[in-house]
Protein backbone atom coordinates (compact mmCIF):
# COMPACT_ATOMS: atom_id res chain seq x y z
CA UNK A 1 0.00 0.00 0.00
CA UNK A 2 2.95 1.91 0.52
CA UNK A 3 6.84 2.77 -0.57
CA UNK A 4 8.97 5.27 0.28
CA UNK A 5 11.64 6.25 -2.34
CA UNK A 6 13.83 9.49 -1.45
CA UNK A 7 16.75 11.57 -3.09
CA UNK A 8 19.23 13.13 -1.56
CA UNK A 9 18.90 17.22 -2.00
CA UNK A 10 22.42 17.25 -3.29
CA UNK A 11 21.65 14.07 -6.03
CA UNK A 12 20.40 16.80 -8.31
CA UNK A 13 22.83 19.32 -10.12
CA UNK A 14 21.71 23.29 -8.94
CA UNK A 15 18.97 24.39 -11.69
CA UNK A 16 17.52 27.53 -12.52
CA UNK A 17 13.40 26.74 -10.90
CA UNK A 18 12.59 25.11 -8.46
CA UNK A 19 15.16 22.63 -7.06
CA UNK A 20 12.35 21.39 -4.82
CA UNK A 21 9.68 20.59 -7.80
CA UNK A 22 12.70 19.72 -9.34
CA UNK A 23 13.49 16.72 -7.23
CA UNK A 24 10.02 15.28 -7.14
CA UNK A 25 9.87 15.08 -10.48
CA UNK A 26 12.95 12.93 -10.37
CA UNK A 27 11.21 10.50 -7.73
CA UNK A 28 8.66 10.36 -9.31
CA UNK A 29 9.73 9.60 -12.48
CA UNK A 30 11.72 6.47 -10.76
CA UNK A 31 8.59 5.52 -9.18
CA UNK A 32 7.04 4.97 -12.78
CA UNK A 33 9.90 2.52 -14.23
CA UNK A 34 9.84 0.70 -10.63
CA UNK A 35 6.52 0.17 -9.36
CA UNK A 36 5.30 -3.15 -10.41
CA UNK A 37 3.21 -3.06 -13.75
CA UNK A 38 0.64 -5.78 -14.50
CA UNK A 39 -1.98 -3.81 -17.07
CA UNK A 40 -3.98 -1.24 -15.83
CA UNK A 41 -2.06 0.62 -13.14
CA UNK A 42 -2.85 3.89 -11.45
CA UNK A 43 -0.33 5.72 -9.59
CA UNK A 44 -1.50 8.42 -7.11
CA UNK A 45 1.32 10.91 -5.30
CA UNK A 46 0.49 13.05 -2.91
CA UNK A 47 3.00 15.77 -2.16
CA UNK A 48 3.24 17.86 0.98
CA UNK A 49 2.60 21.32 0.47
CA UNK A 50 5.51 23.25 0.65
CA UNK A 51 6.02 26.95 0.14
CA UNK A 52 4.45 28.66 -3.33
CA UNK A 53 3.24 24.87 -4.16
CA UNK A 54 -0.33 24.95 -2.19
CA UNK A 55 -2.96 22.19 -1.17
CA UNK A 56 -5.02 21.21 -4.48
CA UNK A 57 -2.22 22.51 -6.82
CA UNK A 58 -2.48 21.15 -10.28
CA UNK A 59 0.10 18.72 -11.57
CA UNK A 60 -1.30 17.41 -14.50
CA UNK A 61 1.28 19.03 -16.92
CA UNK A 62 4.26 17.35 -14.72
CA UNK A 63 2.56 14.22 -14.77
CA UNK A 64 2.39 14.91 -18.61
CA UNK A 65 6.02 15.58 -19.17
CA UNK A 66 6.74 12.35 -16.69
CA UNK A 67 4.26 10.54 -18.80
CA UNK A 68 5.85 11.70 -22.10
CA UNK A 69 9.03 10.88 -20.99
CA UNK A 70 8.27 7.04 -19.87
CA UNK A 71 6.72 6.99 -23.06
CA UNK A 72 9.99 7.64 -25.30
CA UNK A 73 12.14 4.89 -22.96
CA UNK A 74 9.23 2.26 -22.23
CA UNK A 75 6.40 2.77 -24.40
CA UNK A 76 4.32 -0.77 -23.12
CA UNK A 77 4.77 0.21 -19.62
CA UNK A 78 3.74 3.99 -20.08
CA UNK A 79 0.81 3.40 -21.76
CA UNK A 80 -0.86 1.10 -19.09
CA UNK A 81 0.13 3.94 -16.31
CA UNK A 82 -2.48 6.28 -15.63
CA UNK A 83 -0.52 9.08 -13.09
CA UNK A 84 -2.13 11.42 -10.75
CA UNK A 85 0.07 13.73 -9.13
CA UNK A 86 -1.69 16.19 -6.33
CA UNK A 87 -0.22 18.70 -3.18
CA UNK A 88 -1.62 18.10 0.18
CA UNK A 89 -2.11 19.78 3.16
CA UNK A 90 0.64 17.75 6.40
CA UNK A 91 -2.09 16.28 7.80
CA UNK A 92 -4.21 15.10 5.04
CA UNK A 93 -2.87 11.70 4.45
CA UNK A 94 -2.00 8.70 7.30
CA UNK A 95 1.51 7.92 5.41
CA UNK A 96 2.53 12.03 5.25
CA UNK A 97 4.61 10.79 8.63
CA UNK A 98 6.82 8.85 7.34
CA UNK A 99 8.16 11.16 5.02
CA UNK A 100 9.13 13.43 8.15
CA UNK A 101 10.61 10.46 9.36
CA UNK A 102 12.94 9.45 6.82
CA UNK A 103 13.88 12.96 5.80
CA UNK A 104 14.97 13.35 9.76
CA UNK A 105 16.93 9.84 10.04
Amino acid sequence: ECGILGLSVKSLQSTPGSRWAQLAKAVIEWVVRLVPVDGPTSIEVLIEQRGEYEKGQNWRLMADVIKHSLANTLPERAKHINLKIKTISKYEHRYNGFVDAVAYT
